[in-house]
């Protein structure tokens, strides 16, 4: 299977991030692992799959993956890179998101001020989000 990503990191965490806004990109729990795999795969802390959401409001939904394959409900570092990497290809110029999470409450909208967020202005220092061509 062939698979169009993106590597970016975030304050120390690395991400391979992938875009599911044109066409779903459905991976298993073993495809996750062995993406996330530092010696066998491309390597990642975690996985991101970016997709449209389908509910009212919201701009974006994203997944987040450990590279153990399991799913996860938020990641700071990883929100970062996903507001840029929505920027930086061209999926979005808005610079406010409202953006979803898997979040078993539902509660995982937010706004984000794109610029602010990518660029780390949070108390965590600042990420360099820059895709790893």
């Amino acid at each position: 299977m062939k698979l169009r990503f993106t590597k970016m990191q975030g304050a120390g965490n690395d991400f391979v991030v992938i875009d599911a806004t044109r066409a779903p990109v459905p991976l298993s729990e073993l495809q996750l692992r062995a993406l996330g795999d530092r010696r066998l795969g491309v390597g990642a802390d975690q996985i991101l799959v970016v997709e449209r959401s389908d509910t009212p409001g919201v701009d974006f939904r994203y997944r987040i993956f450990n590279n153990s394959g399991d799913e996860v409900e938020h990641c700071g570092n990883g929100a970062r890179c996903f507001l840029r990497y929505v920027r930086e290809h061209g999926l979005t110029d808005k610079t406010r998101l409202r953006r979803q999470c898997h979040d078993r409450h539902r509660s995982g909208h937010g706004r984000r001020d794109c610029a602010e967020q990518a660029a780390g202005h949070a108390r965590s220092g600042h990420p360099d989000c820059a895709p790893v061509l």
